[in-house]
């Protein structure tokens, strides 16, 4: 790949060493070669082949990677919009948002992200988007109609990391929900999160 550095009619070669029959390593070196072809439609278009098809997880991530490092935000986001609703690529969704974001289109990911924090998506999914969300959505008119359910989530794990959300929304609101998790909740994981935002909000 250095060699070559995405110099036109050497990416033939990599292509051949994407086909499924061959071993992951050759597959993942295959991918890191085409990811310096930068607007290639033919290799945008067999990357995006491996991630629907592929049974590895980790060749699928590299080729999402591997699309994003050869194309714009526009490009990108056309490319994957349908990995976004394939139940086989859930796994993916969080990387594939977080590189639509790192692109500049943030406020589209984050729409998608509150999408698939139903309690029908697997938890390491959810889990991973909603500590991403937290991180980069700061707008409190995105959090406020957002964190009642979530505070209120089946699983703890998912209460207790959205609790921190109370710091995205305005005081009178977290106040409130600081209440009335103290009334309710008895997770002590959830009430060990609730005080410690407590202490951020100087309560």
């Amino acid at each position: 790949a250095a060699v070559t550095n995405g110099a036109k009619g050497t990416e033939t070669i990599f292509l051949d060493y994407l086909a499924p029959d061959k071993p992951a390593a050759v597959q993942k070196a295959a991918i890191l070669a085409l990811a310096n072809y930068m607007g290639h439609q033919e290799v945008l278009r067999r990357l995006r082949v491996t991630v629907q098809r592929g049974d590895e997880p980790g060749i699928r991530k590299d080729a999402i990677r591997a699309m994003a490092a050869i194309s714009d935000a526009t490009l990108f986001r056309n490319s994957t919009e349908r990995f976004l609703t394939d139940e086989r690529l859930i796994d993916s969704v969080p990387l594939i948002l977080g590189i639509m974001a790192s692109k500049g289109e943030s406020e589209q990911a984050l729409t998608s992200a509150a999408t698939f924090l139903s309690g029908a998506v697997p938890a390491s999914v959810r889990l991973e988007l909603l500590e991403w969300m937290l991180v980069t959505g700061e707008d409190s008119q995105y959090w406020q109609p957002k964190v009642g359910a979530l505070v209120r989530d089946e699983d703890p794990r998912m209460r207790a990391l959205a609790v921190w959300a109370l710091l995205r929304v305005d005081e009178g609101t977290a106040r409130e929900w600081i209440g009335v998790l103290q009334a309710e909740e008895f997770d002590e994981r959830v009430l060990a999160e609730v005080r410690r935002v407590e202490a951020r909000l100087g309560m």
